[in-house]
């Protein structure tokens, strides 16, 4: 009897098939995104599962670990990677995604026990699987035909049909609004986007070899139109090549009337998406219609203007300015505020490009902060349905209700930017992959909430790699970070309670005014030295959190702290990041004194080999040094710990061979008085 695989059980097999040393349940978590409780749920069924194909999983003190030969986990990984596999049960999602594939592929209906014999569900869950992607549908004016004896297909353009694609495998970067920058998560998951990516890789070695290639047509097309796309705009580039490819080797093909193919023509982006069809046709060796051309040069377009591109005429350009500045004038009214600034203004006029396009066009939007936003901020949907009004009498479009959605967004933007103060700020950067709209709506959610928060930028995942301590005290971010030396949280684009927590407690960190730290003379902290007793050398840790949790054991031994402090030290880097790993190999970890310090006091653990902290798989640390502090302990002053402490050569100390040989490099931080103890 097979076990049944879940969405989240298949991730937590890939991570254990991609280790080859023992992991933690508290890592597992982190990585799959869940909390440690459902991970044991999991492991005691995938336990069964891997016995079922001839491995073994263990479960010690350092860890969870795998037992199989390479080949054996190649094709483990096969398996539960494989969308089809009857053994697998699907979520209500996955099953979504089964549906679309199944029907948009096919040229004949499709009987209902088919159906079910592809779900793996009773008749009963297929009709409302069945109903539930015909509400779907619905919003992308297409229908689900049905006749008693023939089946199941779909009806409509064949526009719309690729744009629901699409859509499906982009909700799965940000499932319920939140982002990630996992780009395999999504490929594994998203059967529609393994059916796209794998009729393209027909032509290739492996699907990864075509998706390099289709991410460096992206790359092209950025350098040739003289913008950068956001994250997770580049992965809606891709996804809409591999179904643009997948479509017409299939034989499914857009059609465009001659008018608005003729208009399309003379655009900038048409002229480069014709340089990426030529490449597209001579690798693949097919021909690409000009329609296609014109309508993959929509895409793009809208891709441009959303990345702060301008590439309309300046008539367009001036016209749709105009419009911008009406609607701000009738949010303005209905709200009965003034909100026409020039950065409200300047937003929606770039906005509208792009909306501009797609309702010219035809191509639907999807807004997955839709609902988010007009059941808890109905008083700015409701001034973005009056800026509907405006646009539709002046341009004869109407505008959708995900458009509204993102007008709302503006409005916000614009409302909290008019209520907010202008006393002196903590400095944060807020990383967010989504479009203006959000980055705008997100920033003005934050400096609204906290007056005593300055915004000094906003960035890209790939941007944010290279904030510095020095630049910004925090970052906001809607994607996971790999970020050393500055703390930072990860919130949803529309900020819940949760996330006001969240934020408050990074403020939290950032001391004001910054503390200044000294080896003596300072009450609050009290001399930090370093007690024979309180060093040891060469000791074997499981990972990051043993580490921590060892430090915190010798705290409270030699009566720094209480027994939680150990645990809150864990807690805060969950919380906000690996900000405590400095440099050569070296960690700070620490929580607030109300966590349990007792006095001032410190720690000193030379690992035996190195642990890695979250989401900075490349930077081992063989020093840890466990802090308690009677005084908060700004991040920013990480730094001139170890110059004071270390004498700013902490890597010294992972080059240590012996106990003596670490001890001297300690030099007059040690207090000799006293013993060591056990």
């Amino acid at each position: 009897m097979f076990v049944t695989l879940n969405a989240t059980s298949r991730k937590i097999v890939g991570h254990l098939l991609a280790e080859r040393s023992p992991i933690s349940v508290t890592d597992l978590a982190l990585r799959v995104g869940c909390s440690p409780r459902a991970v044991r749920y999991q492991i005691s069924n995938l336990r069964q599962w891997f016995e079922a194909y001839g491995a073994c999983l263990r479960a010690g003190r350092k860890g969870i670990s795998l037992v199989a030969s390479d080949e054996r986990r190649k094709r483990l990984r096969a398996i539960a990677c494989e969308a089809d596999s009857y053994v697998n049960k699907y979520s209500a999602r996955e099953r979504q995604s089964l549906l679309l594939k199944a029907l948009a592929g096919c040229t004949e209906p499709i009987r209902l026990d088919t159906l079910m014999d592809l779900l793996g569900v009773s008749k009963s869950t297929a009709l409302k699987d069945l109903n539930r992607l015909r509400s779907t549908l619905e919003r992308y004016n297409l229908k689900l035909q049905s006749a008693r004896t023939k089946g199941y297909c779909l009806s409509g353009s064949e526009s719309r049909i690729r744009q629901l694609l699409a859509d499906h495998v982009i909700l799965g970067y940000s499932e319920a609004g939140r982002e990630t920058d996992d780009a395999r998560v999504a490929a594994d998951e998203g059967s529609i986007w393994n059916l796209a990516i794998g009729t393209v890789a027909r032509v290739f070695s492996d699907p990864g070899e075509a998706e390099a290639f289709l991410r460096g047509l992206v790359s092209t097309a950025e350098s040739r139109l003289g913008v950068r796309f956001a994250g997770g705009t580049s992965r809606a580039l891709v996804v809409h090549l591999a179904i643009f490819i997948s479509r017409l080797l299939t034989g499914h093909a857009v059609t465009m009337p001659p008018a608005e193919l003729s208009a399309l023509r003379e655009s900038g982006e048409y002229e480069v998406v014709r340089e990426l069809a030529d490449a597209v046709a001579s690798r693949l060796g097919i021909h690409i219609p000009e329609a296609e051309t014109a309508f993959l040069a929509v895409h793009f377009a809208c891709a441009k203007r959303s990345a702060g591109g301008r590439s309309p005429g300046l008539v367009l350009r001036g016209f749709l300015r105009a419009v911008a500045s009406e609607m701000a004038r009738a949010a303005q009214a209905f709200i009965s505020k003034k909100l026409t600034d020039r950065e409200l203004v300047e937003g929606l006029s770039v906005h509208l490009e792009s909306v501009y396009q797609r309702l010219k066009h035809n191509l639907p939007i999807r807004n997955p902060l839709l609902d988010d936003v007009k059941r808890r901020y109905p008083l700015f949907y409701d001034a973005a349905v009056e800026c509907g009004k405006v646009f539709s009498s002046l341009t004869s479009l109407s505008l959708p209700e995900e458009e509204l959605g993102y007008i709302a967004m503006h409005i916000g933007a614009a409302f909290e930017r008019a209520s907010q103060e202008t006393a002196p700020r903590k400095r944060i950067v807020v990383v967010c992959s989504s479009g203006l709209g959000t980055t705008k709506m997100l920033s003005s959610q934050i400096v609204s909430a906290f007056p005593s928060i300055e915004i000094v930028g906003t960035a890209s995942a790939e941007e944010a790699q290279g904030i510095e301590p020095d630049d910004v005290d925090a970052v906001v971010s809607t994607v996971p970070l790999q970020l050393r030396n500055v703390p930072c949280v990860v919130v949803r684009p529309l900020l819940d309670r949760r996330d006001m927590e969240l934020i408050e407690g990074l403020l939290s960190l950032i001391a004001q005014p910054p503390t200044t730290l000294g080896l003596s003379n300072q009450p609050a902290i009290g001399p930090l030295r370093l007690k024979r007793s309180a060093v040891r050398f060469n000791v074997a840790c499981a990972d990051w959190t043993d580490a921590i949790r060892t430090a915190g054991k010798i705290l409270r031994k030699q009566g720094f702290c209480t027994r939680q402090y150990g645990e809150a030290m864990v807690r805060q880097i969950n919380t906000y990041g690996s900000y405590v790993v400095v440099r050569g190999g070296l960690a700070l970890p620490h929580a607030r004194p109300e966590d349990g310090v007792l006095k001032a006091g410190m720690c000193l653990i030379r690992l035996g080999s190195p642990v890695y902290f979250p989401n900075l798989p490349e930077e081992p640390v063989w020093t840890v040094i466990g802090l308690a502090l009677t005084e908060r302990l700004d991040p920013r002053r990480l730094d001139l710990v170890t110059d004071l402490v270390l004498h700013g050569e902490p890597e010294k100390l992972a080059q240590a061979q012996t106990e003596e040989e670490l001890l001297a490099l300690l030099g007059n931080v040690m207090d000799h008085e006293g013993g060591r103890t056990a």
